[in-house]
């Protein structure tokens, strides 16, 4: 299914202009799919960060432990 198109006015310089047009009919939908296809290699950029930072984390946490060693619940007993 196609997504639904949206009218905008977009200022491109001339020379810019002039090559998408210069590829004859079809130039905006090649503009709007080189377009599409940035902002989702943006959004998988953004991902890729998020998923490293989480991974920086989770060794962050990882190396605290093996500092600080097994943390205890609560009070030890020494019941018989």
């Amino acid at each position: 299914m196609q997504e639904r198109k949206e009218k905008v006015t977009l200022y491109l310089d001339k020379s810019v202009a002039r090559f998408y047009r210069a590829m004859g009919k079809g130039y905006q939908a090649r503009i709007n799919r080189l377009l599409a296809t940035w902002a989702q290699m943006k959004i998988a950029e953004e991902l890729h960060i998020d998923a490293a930072m989480d991974d920086q984390g989770d060794s962050a946490e990882a190396a605290q432990s093996q500092l600080l060693g097994p943390q205890s619940a609560g009070p030890e007993t020494n019941a018989p």
